[in-house]
């Protein structure tokens, strides 16, 4: 009898396993090319793509397939292509979407709010009888024409009393009824610019049972030293995919390399153990597609990922390095291109961020002019407090955080020199054309490296010059800007990023800031003994990073 009992236990637990659904998997596409388009879908079919997401320059709000016959167009033919290779889309649906920035409208939907929501309704219904086969939309609150959190509290006596988190909810309920009496799914996504806001979105999906939320894997824009989004897996009854950045909008968008493995692989443990039902991916970023590059590698190893929650970076790296490039594995040639590759993202860290702070530009650009645009607006210390000291430290840098910055972008350029020499022992068992599209991409990636390190010591010395007014720091750096200058005249005049017209509009626009200076003088870095400035430690469980030292010495402290 216990016998019986133990396999029909056995076969229950066996059959549950098996109806487990798989991870959902979409691909998130940018740019109104339909061209650009048909090939991604084509390129996702070898990818095991589930989902096709439009978003961006291809649609942003559902009213734009009502009002734009080229939307539409767009809209009803990726549906076609994408069933036909039994892929779903959704569609970017921005709300509140009625105008721009601050809004007096009354929310009451039951009385001054009426006819806004009526019309609200309307756009939706008149969009699903349009593209009749829309699979889903994706709602977002962040970013959008009206943000539900500025329309005014004194517009009338429901907003004084709705907090912003009920609005949130009420718009996804009223939204949800339109799509749920057309069949069309949705999905919520938590995109937000404080931790308020994504509490607000977070709280409100929670409380709408029926609708899947779409949540970044890390709290805001993609930063690889933010921690875990602390909203997955806190959203009540509702599944959670995750959107991440595999086309590196940030990062050089894969016009340099940006090969992500063993980011992935560490950060996918964190996301599975909060609940994970699938993943979607950017693919691109405007016109910039990581398809059909070095860093193709990302969607490869996201593939890997989701069909094996196991599997090691070392055995994804091995089986894309002879898959793409033919080297067959543990061979000279295949170690040291794996080597060259898998430096990428270590070098992109230290060359982006300063000491895990996102300071300089939201680009994969360095800044036409003298700022420091994100060190405020991408405040690292409000997702992780650890880097509370080291960012009051970089608002006015002392020496030895002065030394620190120029000793990470020296690690930058020391790595990309080194991933080059490793290119060059594997190149010949590499096509012509292998080698000269990997060649191409380091070579620009060395040299940026060279131009982030003076252009991040030109803005972090500012931050203090603002103040002080101090001469050597004029010196040097007027120093940065004549290297600079050098480096813009080894640049291609069309290199995509950090182009020599770029950097001659940086050099230009500190200059007229600053007295002129005859007597330039070379930055000689001074770092504690026991120092490993640029360090950060990852959390073993990837939930978020840790500085090694977050003490830096004050400015009258600082070694000289």
């Amino acid at each position: 009898m216990f016998r019986r009992f133990l396999v029909a236990a056995l076969i229950i637990a066996v059959g549950a396993a098996a109806a487990a659904p798989a991870p959902s998997y979409g691909w998130q596409l940018h740019h109104a090319d339909w061209g650009r388009i048909e090939r991604t879908i084509q390129r996702a079919c070898d990818y095991g793509v589930t989902e096709i997401r439009l978003s961006h320059n291809i649609i942003r709000a559902i009213d734009q397939i009502n009002d734009d016959p080229a939307v539409e167009r767009i809209v009803r033919d990726t549906c076609r292509l994408a069933h036909e290779h039994d892929m779903k889309v959704y569609v970017w649906a921005k709300e509140l979407n009625i105008g721009d920035g601050y809004n007096d409208v009354c929310l009451d939907p039951d009385g001054g709010g009426k006819g806004m929501w009526d019309a609200r309704r309307a756009a939706y219904e008149a969009a699903f009888a349009r593209v009749p086969d829309l699979d889903g939309i994706t709602l977002q609150f962040g970013s959008c024409p009206t943000e539900v959190w500025h329309v005014r509290n004194d517009a009338c006596d429901f907003n004084e009393n709705t907090p912003n988190d009920e609005r949130v909810a009420m718009t996804i309920r009223i939204v949800k009824e339109v799509c749920d009496a057309n069949g069309v799914a949705m999905d919520v996504r938590t995109f937000n610019h404080s931790p308020d806001q994504l509490e607000w979105i977070r709280k409100a999906i929670a409380s709408v049972p029926g609708v899947r939320a779409m949540i970044k894997e890390v709290p805001q824009d993609w930063q690889p030293y933010y921690p875990v989004n602390p909203a997955i897996g806190r959203v009540g009854p509702n599944s959670s995919t995750i959107e991440i950045d595999l086309a590196a909008e940030y990062q050089g968008r894969s016009h340099i390399l940006y090969c992500m493995t063993d980011y992935l692989a560490w950060r996918m443990k964190a996301l599975r153990a909060r609940g994970m039902a699938g993943v979607v991916v950017r693919v691109a970023c405007s016109a910039d597609t990581v398809l059909d590059t070095p860093n193709e590698v990302n969607l490869y190893a996201m593939q890997r990922l989701l069909e094996g929650p196991d599997v090691s970076a070392d055995a994804i790296w091995r089986d894309w390095i002879q898959k793409r490039y033919g080297l067959a594995p543990d061979t000279e040639a295949s170690r040291r291109l794996i080597a060259a590759l898998r430096r990428s993202y270590p070098i992109g860290r230290k060359m982006y961020y300063i000491l895990g702070h996102w300071a300089l530009e939201k680009s994969s650009d360095i800044p036409e002019e003298l700022r420091a645009r994100c060190l405020d607006a991408k405040n690292l210390p409000q997702w992780e407090p650890a880097f509370t000291a080291s960012y009051e430290a970089l608002l006015k840098p002392s020496d030895a955080m002065l030394s620190r910055i120029w000793h990470e972008k020296g690690e930058a350029v020391a790595l990309a020199a080194q991933s080059l020499d490793d290119l060059e022992a594997a190149a010949d068992a590499l096509s012509p054309e292998d080698y000269e599209g990997l060649s191409k991409r380091m070579r620009l990636q060395h040299k940026c490296t060279r131009v982030w390190r003076y252009v991040a010591d030109v803005v972090c010395r500012w931050l203090r010059y603002r103040e002080d007014k101090g001469e050597e720091d004029g010196r040097i750096i007027e120093n940065d800007l004549r290297a600079l200058e050098d480096l813009a005249g080894e640049m291609e005049p069309t290199a995509p990023i950090a182009n020599p017209q770029r950097i001659r509009a940086f050099v230009a626009d500190v200059r007229a800031k600053f007295p002129p200076c005859d007597n330039p003088l070379a930055f000689e870095p001074v770092l504690p003994a026991d120092a490993s400035p640029a360090d950060l430690t990852p959390v073993a469980d990837g939930t978020h990073w840790l500085p090694v030292e977050v003490s830096v010495p004050a400015a009258d402290t600082a070694a000289p």
